[in-house]
């Protein structure tokens, strides 16, 4: 079943009416028809609302990697899973931005994700980090998405990795039309239809993770907060820098590991719904069971890709629910 995370200080969803038919003195013959009649109305509703429900809601109508039926004016992040990695999609119309690309062996799951969601060219491309996980399959999206804009961290001498993938990445931006953007913490980015912010990093770190780039994606009174692999020390150099972290959900750090998701930072972020993006049975854990201890204690929903699949969270700008493939 799929849940639905509503935000504060807005309308709830109208419930349906009652259909069952009150006792009559119609004979049995009639009675039937009527049963029958009863029945096809409910199905028509189903129809016609069961995609809000999920991939695995009442009307299954939604399946793995066939389209959402998006709705005019609406926003919608998708974390696809693509196992033991990371990659999202935030899509509304034709504004589309694609944070991360998986591993080396992701691109047909997220080439076929993208394909199912109209997706045919990428405004932005923001690669978090150069760990393979995050990176693997960048240099694939690029050469078959052509995304215009590409946003990374500069990294130093002493952090810059020396195997064959991040080398074929480099080859692949010095021959692509994108634009290369050097993330810069306070810099804002604006859609048509929605904005980000990037809020990390803040130093130059010589631990990998920490040099990914955190994003805060706003629509209406809406927000998403994408950790990237961010631990600890990136974590309280975004507070100690004053970046208002506060967001509806939250994209777990490093996958939920106990190394990011400081008490002191779920705390600041105050998310309704957390995200943790990472392989069954993994075998570093993730996500943490004292990350998971966190959040309950904070009354803040997760869901995780190895649970639920992929996960979709939908806002109208006001309100925000969340769409389960399981």
């Amino acid at each position: 079943m799929s849940r639905k995370k509503k935000s504060e200080n807005t309308q709830g969803f109208i419930p349906f009416e009652d259909l069952v038919p009150k006792k009559s003195r119609f004979g049995k013959k009639r009675l039937i028809t009527c049963i029958a009649a009863v029945i096809a109305i409910i199905a028509c509703l189903f129809v016609k609302y069961g995609s809000d429900t999920g991939w695995n809601g009442v009307s299954k109508s939604i399946k793995v990697n066939q389209n959402i039926v998006e709705e005019e004016g609406k926003f919608y992040a998708h974390f696809i899973d693509v196992g033991q990695a990371d990659c999202e999609l935030l899509k509304c119309g034709d504004d589309i931005v694609l944070i991360d690309a998986g591993d080396v062996d992701g691109f047909e799951s997220i080439s076929s994700y993208l394909d199912s969601q109209g997706v045919k060219e990428i405004d932005y491309f923001i690669i978090t980090h150069m760990h393979a996980d995050h990176m693997g399959s960048a240099a694939m999206v690029i050469e078959n998405y052509k995304p215009k804009n590409i946003i990374m961290t500069k990294l130093t001498k002493e952090n810059t990795p020396t195997n064959d993938i991040y080398k074929h990445l480099l080859e692949t931006l010095s021959e692509c039309d994108a634009k290369i953007i050097q993330a810069k913490p306070g810099t804002a980015y604006e859609l048509p239809s929605f904005g980000f912010a990037v809020l990390a990093p803040n130093a130059n770190y010589s631990e990998l993770n920490n040099t990914s780039v955190v994003i805060k994606a706003y629509f209406g009174d809406t927000s998403y907060l994408f950790q990237g692999d961010a631990e600890a020390q990136s974590e309280n150099d975004i507070l100690k820098n004053g970046f208002k972290v506060g967001a509806d959900v939250l994209k777990l750090g490093h996958h939920g590991s106990k190394t990011s998701n400081t008490a002191k930072y779920l705390d600041a972020v105050s998310p309704k719904v957390a995200v943790a993006c990472c392989g069954k049975n993994n075998k570093y854990n993730h996500p943490s069971q004292e990350v998971l201890e966190r959040l309950e204690e904070r009354n803040i929903e997760c869901f995780r890709t190895d649970n639920n699949g992929n996960i979709v969270v939908v806002s109208d700008g006001k309100e925000i629910s969340v769409i389960t493939e399981r």
